[in-house]
């Protein structure tokens, strides 16, 4: 009998706004920032609700690693 091996590559965190700025090193206080990353293609937005999003931490870290053209 042949058994399969099943590899999944681990799952993507979404991050707070906050967290978001903590790994850029920014200070701010509002998601705006953040929310103009996403909309300029640097990070990826995932919208839960008409009022809060996530961002991907891949994302983030690929734009903190200089994966990403700002």
């Amino acid at each position: 009998m042949h058994t399969a091996q099943i590899t999944t590559a681990p799952a993507d965190r979404l991050l707070h706004h906050r967290e978001v700025y903590g790994l850029l090193s920014l200070k701010c206080r509002t998601g705006n920032t953040a929310r103009a990353y996403a909309a300029r293609g640097l990070i990826r937005a995932v919208k839960l609700n008409e009022r809060t999003f996530r961002y991907s931490e891949a994302s983030v870290l690929a734009l903190v690693a200089g994966k990403v053209a700002a």
